[in-house]
């Protein structure tokens, strides 16, 4: 290991002031980190400073980087840290040593995969935007986007029911299940199972409309009703009806089914 190198000084990328230097033995190189914090998602000054410096030893000077260079810059800036450190030797008298180019690659692919785990753990504290289906009576249709709206508009009202009576949720913490009363018991069923099943069940529920417009009204209406006595009427038993019926709900076993009650204009 060489020389305890001299302070790094302030961040050659922001300005602020780096910390103590340390001998990283894996890649056999002084590291110093900038302290500065900077503001989270939200709005916290607690996000680190990605700013770091590097040195090969004393008395090189540190380089600053904000980000490990590209795959594509790495050899050009491995050479230009082994031909200063070989250059700091000469002066000092001692026999330039080469550098294996493998031993210096292999330092700044280590220090780019702790720059890219920083940026995967920012990216999967992100809020992710999901877009959503507007519930209009056109979109409740027998076909893939009206399954996703009905099961949306499902979430959407469990979502309500818990924020409406938080001391009778009927989903679960994780939201994984949903409980319901059926007959005077308390019964169970995934939330994933409880969403599939729904578009069958209005489906066959209203088997006998075939106008596309008038089964979204009927869908549209039901749900509307559902959301209206718990907003309103302060009770969530129709919604516990309509997940009671959903979840004793036998599909029909015969493939095509939906498609076959067909659609008119």
């Amino acid at each position: 290991m060489d020389a305890f190198p001299g302070p790094p000084g302030d961040c050659g990328t922001c300005g602020a002031c780096n910390g103590d230097a340390w001998w990283d033995a894996n890649l056999e190189l002084w590291r110093s980190k900038c302290t500065k914090m900077f503001a989270n998602a939200q709005g916290e000054m607690k996000r680190k400073s990605p700013h770091e410096s590097f040195s090969a030893g004393a008395p090189m000077g540190w380089h600053s980087l904000s980000v490990i260079p590209a795959k594509s810059d790495r050899c050009g800036w491995a050479k230009t840290l082994r031909n200063k450190r070989q250059l700091e030797l000469a002066k000092q008298g001692v026999k330039a040593v080469a550098l294996k180019k493998t031993d210096a690659l292999k330092a700044l692919i280590s220090l780019n995969k702790e720059h890219q785990q920083e940026v995967e753990a920012t990216k999967k504290r992100r809020v992710t935007t999901v877009k959503l289906i507007q519930p209009t009576i056109e979109n409740f249709r027998r076909n893939k986007k009206g399954q996703k709206l009905i099961a949306q508009e499902l979430s959407r009202l469990l979502t309500d029911q818990s924020r409406w009576f938080p001391l009778k949720p009927m989903a679960s913490m994780d939201g994984t299940k949903v409980r319901f009363s059926h007959q005077g018991q308390v019964k169970e069923i995934s939330k994933s199972e409880l969403c599939a099943k729904a578009s069958s069940f209005f489906s066959c529920y209203f088997g006998d409309i075939r106008n596309k417009l008038n089964y979204g009204a009927k869908v549209h209406g039901w749900l509307t009703e559902v959301k209206k006595g718990m907003e309103v009427d302060m009770s969530d038993a129709k919604l516990n009806s309509l997940i009671g019926e959903i979840a004793n709900f036998k599909a029909p076993e015969l493939q095509g089914f939906e498609e076959s009650l067909g659609e008119s204009d």
